[in-house]
């Protein structure tokens, strides 16, 4: 399926499959099986040294081959806290000329942005050498500025489905992808659209490319895989959820678990996780405006003893769907054959 989708014509893949860059989940191990297997991984940058990014994007490289698409992704609040630490890792993601692509997340994107070409231009990389540049938006509003700017070359769209952090006045896949689709058709220099929140088999995939997307990005499918870093106790955790049992949710999106782990991230984001206790505790504490000193101690021990009915195990709304782990090349030959069979019997056509 190479020239399916400007996607997959774009970077070469075999399905427009993307793994996105999940922090704690998305190393090199999984990411180069994505690639390997004709997605698209992406490894997500860990706070850390850049000594240790260095090492996953190499595994990553090693595993996919010579010649596949592989990215890396950061979240731009953590480079900015991070001072001369995330400076390093920034420059070592421009330097790193066997990775394509760079997906931006929640920060000041244009400033990095511009940070990037200028470390490119002193490494003496020429435009072809440039980084495609990923940003995933949550709004039409945020969608309009990205392609208004003519600076990035792929836009992720994330639906409130999604697992993970996202903007707390997100809204539900289909309509903001639709909307921001109607926008980047309209636009002078349409730009390649991917799909993201609550997208678990090639069936899904192949609804949001209908929709006119040139791809979809899967969370919570591939947490659940053997080449995840996500912890096995978390992994159960989402096997045995159960999404509309007894009239309950198995996730919901809250500020909590960051407030009471002492996450910084920016005041206009919030997670969806599997449902504990922390949200309604929280919100107990909110509404008598009691301090949070003694939560907060809890919260750590809780850390600590892996509590997860009180600590947070980000998932999206497909939690519970995949009841044990699979193999992530498995996944991505799964997903392309219910893809190619959703589309041959609906004679699809792109229109990306």
């Amino acid at each position: 399926m190479p020239n399916l989708t400007s996607l997959t014509s774009r970077y070469g893949l075999s399905v427009p499959l993307v793994l996105p860059p999940m922090l704690g989940a998305s190393g090199g191990k999984l990411a180069g099986a994505v690639s390997r297997a004709g997605g698209l991984g992406f490894v997500a940058w860990s706070p850390g040294p850049a000594a240790a990014l260095s090492s996953e994007l190499a595994l990553a490289r090693q595993i996919a081959g010579p010649s596949a698409s592989l990215g890396v992704g950061v979240q731009l609040w953590q480079l900015d806290a991070r001072g001369q630490e995330g400076l390093d890792v920034f420059s070592t993601i421009a330097a790193a000329t066997d990775v394509r692509s760079l997906w931006l997340f929640a920060g000041d994107w244009k400033r990095w942005v511009e940070k990037l070409r200028g470390l490119e231009r002193q490494a003496g990389l020429g435009e072809a050498a440039a980084k495609d540049i990923w940003l995933q938006v949550g709004s039409v509003a945020e969608a309009k500025e990205a392609l208004e700017s003519k600076l990035i070359d792929v836009l992720v769209v994330q639906g409130s489905e999604a697992g993970g952090h996202g903007l707390i006045a997100s809204t539900p896949l289909n309509s903001l992808l639709s909307q921001i689709i109607s926008l980047n058709r309209s636009s002078s220099s349409p730009i390649p659209i991917v799909a993201a929140g609550g997208l678990m088999n090639g069936f899904d995939l192949a609804h949001v490319l209908s929709l006119g997307a040139a791809g979809g990005a899967m969370g919570t499918r591939f947490l659940m895989t053997t080449q995840s870093k996500f912890p096995l106790a978390k992994k159960s955790m989402v096997a045995n959820a159960r999404e509309g049992r007894e009239g309950h949710n198995a996730t919901e999106r809250s500020v909590a678990w960051d407030r009471l782990a002492g996450a910084q991230w920016p005041q206009e984001y919030d997670g969806r996780a599997l449902v504990n206790r922390s949200p309604s505790l929280y919100a107990a504490l909110t509404h008598k405006n009691d301090d949070f000193d003694e939560l907060k101690r809890d919260y750590a021990q809780a850390v600590a003893e892996e509590d997860y009915s009180f600590v947070s195990v980000y998932a999206g709304v497909g939690a519970g769907l995949i009841r044990k782990e699979e193999n992530a090349e498995y996944v991505v030959r799964e997903v392309q054959q219910q893809l190619e069979s959703s589309l041959a019997a609906s004679s699809y056509s792109d229109r990306r």
